[in-house]
């Protein structure tokens, strides 16, 4: 089976995270949360799909992006489970009006203390962590 590569980003302000609620369009299982986050396209540079997924799913425009790692996970799907790997980045710079498209993505600001009580997505969690300790958030 072919590994997908993908790009998911951290975006941490005011003590939220912004997540995306995966809705009845989207391959994820409905009702699960994710990094804002996708595929990357044929000669696409991770930092632009990072840039064009971000913007696709939630409205904003990201800047200063800042590697927080790579991660692999064999992700259920609502058509099984698709081997993937990860490069998850950090930025603190973003302007724009949120807004996402609810039957494919929702996007929302969650409280930070309470990210472990949403049915995340594989990975997600750990990415959130690994973006705090390693840029002192």
């Amino acid at each position: 089976m072919k590994l997908t590569h993908t790009v998911g980003l951290v975006l941490i302000k005011n003590g939220k995270v912004l997540l995306v609620r995966n809705g009845e369009k989207s391959k994820h299982p409905t009702g699960t949360y994710g990094l804002p986050a996708g595929r990357i396209e044929d000669k696409e540079t991770p930092e632009e799909a990072i840039v064009r997924e971000t913007r696709e799913e939630t409205g904003l425009t990201v800047k200063n992006l800042r590697v927080v790692g790579k991660y692999f996970a064999k992700l259920k799907r609502k058509e099984g489970s698709e081997p993937m790997d990860m490069i998850a980045f950090f930025a603190e710079d973003f302007d724009g009006r949120l807004h996402g498209e609810p039957e494919v993505t929702e996007p929302l600001w969650v409280d930070l203390r309470q990210v472990s009580q949403y049915n995340l997505v594989q990975n997600v969690e750990r990415a959130i962590e690994d973006a705090r300790n390693k840029f002192g958030l």
